[in-house]
């Protein structure tokens, strides 16, 4: 098919269509040959928008998340969480049966993702410039580590962060790393608007396009403050804004030792704030990094400890001030909050998860997350050749 047949992605009539109301991504197919958690945000992103994602694993082991702890049923429950109604089809790409067979997939879907060293596609033969030669109209993502004129390398989520710098804005101690991928989700999420503009641009014209999101860029988002206080300083010691330096932005203990977290940036929080607590003398003093912002931080401190987080949670929020919380990972609190912040707005029934893990972050009249488990290794195999024929 040449560039000039290219036929208009159809969003109707195609085949494996997610049952229920209309979806966005409805009758479209995603060929996933990621493997970790970049490649599962995205999944988990399409697959609620409507997709049918075809997960393509190893016959022997499947995607590592699979064996990631904590296990169930001796399933990770990471994978469990992300590729709830996915497919699952065991290809060995190293081999040219199956190299052919995902030529074949390749050939009738909309979206191709994968996250394997640069070059390691062209030497199985299933190059992505050759998949889309064969589809014009697909649409491919790649998930590398590093930009692709840089040099390959392994690295995970860890090794980006720490040679980005984040990894020091954490305050993370010796020998510890944050609990949190900010890399490798951050990269899923901007994938995954990468691909949804592609597949526009291919509904328009009948052309598809190459997406490319490395991990190590995925994270600079986070740094975009602090690159430009340091660049406006010249000094990586200067005061910023976000760590806690002021004393309208950082957190405050209380009466129980919890800590409240008090987000007063805006000028008329912060004075506000100072008229509850009867400290209108520091009124002026929230961006203040000097000495009477340092008086204004001792006031505060003194003021709040005189009761409970929880009691004055109930009182500033109540007056509609930006104060919350610090609750420890994984407490009780936790769960609770999550809960409060994804339960559906009307009637409807709350999203999929597993043990507590929700996993649907769109609006529900543009989402749902499929009510089928993740699949088991390779329990697609025969559906999706079916697909194929169907498709020819």
């Amino acid at each position: 098919m040449t560039v000039d047949e290219a036929r208009p992605l159809p969003l109707e009539g195609r085949p494996l269509p997610l049952e229920g109301r209309p979806l966005p991504l409805e009758g479209v197919v995603v060929v996933d040959a990621t493997r970790m958690l970049p490649g599962a945000v995205l999944a988990r992103n399409l697959l609620d928008l409507g997709a049918r994602v075809i997960k393509v694993e190893s016959p022997q082991v499947g995607d590592p998340m699979r064996l990631m702890p904590p296990l169930r049923d001796g399933i990770g429950l990471g994978f469990a969480t992300h590729y709830r109604g996915a497919w699952s089809m065991g290809l060995d790409l190293r081999a040219e049966d199956g190299a052919s067979q995902f030529r074949e997939m390749a050939r009738h879907a909309d979206v191709v993702v994968e996250s394997f060293r640069p070059g390691t596609m062209n030497r199985w033969g299933i190059s992505l410039e050759s998949l889309r030669a064969q589809n014009p109209h697909l649409v491919t993502c790649s998930l590398p580590g590093v930009p692709e004129h840089c040099a390959a390398e392994v690295g995970h989520d860890l090794n980006y962060v720490g040679a980005l710098g984040l990894l020091g804005h954490l305050g993370t101690p010796p020998g510890r790393v944050p609990s949190i991928q900010l890399a490798d989700v951050t990269a899923g999420l901007l994938a995954t608007s990468g691909v949804l503009a592609a597949l526009l641009r291919a509904q328009r014209s009948g052309v598809g396009a190459h997406v490319s999101q490395p991990l190590a860029t995925s994270a600079l988002p986070f740094m975009h403050w602090s690159l430009a206080e340091h660049a406006m300083s010249g000094s990586s010691t200067a005061t910023s804004v976000l760590s806690g330096d002021l004393p309208c932005y950082r957190t405050y203990p209380c009466r129980d030792g919890q800590l409240l977290s008090v987000g007063c940036l805006e000028p008329k929080f912060w004075s506000a704030l100072c008229d509850c607590l009867g400290l209108e003398t520091y009124a002026s003093a929230g961006l203040d990094a000097g000495p009477r912002g340092v008086a204004a931080v001792e006031a505060l401190t003194a003021k709040l400890l005189a009761k409970d987080a929880r009691e004055w949670v109930h009182d500033l929020r109540g007056r509609g001030l930006p104060i919350g919380p610090v609750h420890e990972p994984n407490s009780p609190e936790v769960s609770a909050e999550i809960t409060r912040l994804s339960a559906p707005a009307s009637g409807d029934d709350p999203p999929p998860h597993v043990d507590g893990i929700v996993m649907s972050f769109f609006s529900p009249e543009i989402s749902r997350t499929p009510v089928a488990a993740a699949p088991s290794l390779n329990e697609h195999h025969e559906a999706v050749l079916a697909w194929i024929r169907e498709t020819k």
